[in-house]
């Protein structure tokens, strides 16, 4: 039997008192409300198989699903609304940016994700400590950390007594380090969704169709084209304390203060999206944009083509 409305309104206000049980949601959910975060249960306008999304200033959470996993979710997806908000709408250009440079969007895409997995995760082990017995709060870490995130090798035990600062650190590293289906399928979402269509036709078809995009491209970025860089300040951004939730410690700010030195940001990428985004850097309009602008304002190539 579907939810109904009643229901889901129902659902949605429990769901927002355990989550501000917790001072980090409270001062997470008084921050979307100040900014136009709607949050909804509900199936539509999510794509199959998602359990949950954030885009443009809206939360969905599907129903059927357990109150453990949606208050998991909705820490996630938070997150990204977060990342949208005060991120990426704060930075001129920078969403824009990302569109116009094939290498910094697929960058972007595993930094924002690493920067949700492992806030959720911190969210989580706050709020499983908080409200169940130590013997049950294990079992329950199963359902909302490592089924969520696969990719984890971490013990039990370490997850439960690691800092908060510690703990996103090493989530973040295991996300974009380790290789993985979860980062694997990100890597395909967005480089299939952006460019695939130029590489779908054969022969002389397929260089028509890169032609196009070459002077479309060149035509919408006109003399911004410089400025379409990776760069190092944005990408340390990630993990910063939105909600004082690491005591002001930037986790990606290790190494040095280089944030890209953890891996190679091309490590492991599929043969399929390596030759995707070469052949993108091989239009002429694209060359030169294979580069990350560190501190010092040296653009710094990220992989060989």
């Amino acid at each position: 039997m579907p939810f109904s409305f009643q229901d889901k309104n129902s659902a949605l206000q429990k769901l927002r008192n355990d989550f501000a049980s917790l001072p980090l949601g409270r001062a997470m959910l008084d921050w979307a409300d100040k900014n136009g975060v709607e949050i909804r249960i509900t199936k539509k306008g999510l794509l199959k198989g998602y359990r949950g999304t954030y885009h443009k200033g809206k939360i969905l959470i599907k129903p059927g699903q357990s109150h453990l996993q949606m208050i998991a979710i909705l820490a996630h997806e938070l997150r990204h609304a977060w990342q949208d908000l005060d991120l990426i709408r704060n930075t001129p250009k920078y969403d824009f940016n990302l569109t116009a440079n094939p290498i910094a969007g697929l960058i972007h895409t595993r930094f924002q994700e690493a920067d949700a997995y492992s806030f959720q995760a911190m969210f989580m082990r706050q709020y499983v400590v908080q409200n169940f017995e130590a013997s049950v709060a294990l079992k329950k870490l199963d359902t909302v950390i490592y089924q969520d995130m696969p990719f984890i090798k971490l013990d039990k035990k370490d997850i439960v007594f690691m800092s908060d600062h510690d703990l996103r650190r090493a989530i973040f590293e295991e996300f974009t380090v380790r290789n993985h289906k979860l980062r694997n399928e990100y890597d395909d979402l967005y480089v299939l969704s952006h460019y695939k269509g130029a590489f779908k036709k054969k022969g002389s078809l397929a260089a028509r169709s890169m032609e196009v995009l070459d002077k479309t491209s060149a035509k919408l970025m006109g003399k911004d084209r410089e400025d379409v860089f990776l760069s190092e300040d944005i990408l340390t951004k990630f993990g910063t304390s939105a909600w004082g939730e690491c005591n002001e410690n930037n986790y990606i700010q290790e190494q040095d203060g280089l944030a890209y030195t953890y891996t190679p940001l091309h490590m492991m990428l599929s043969h399929k999206n390596m030759q995707i985004l070469s052949n993108m850097l091989a239009l002429s309009f694209y060359q030169n944009m294979n580069g990350i602008k560190v501190k010092s304002g040296k653009v710094v190539p990220i992989f060989h083509p």
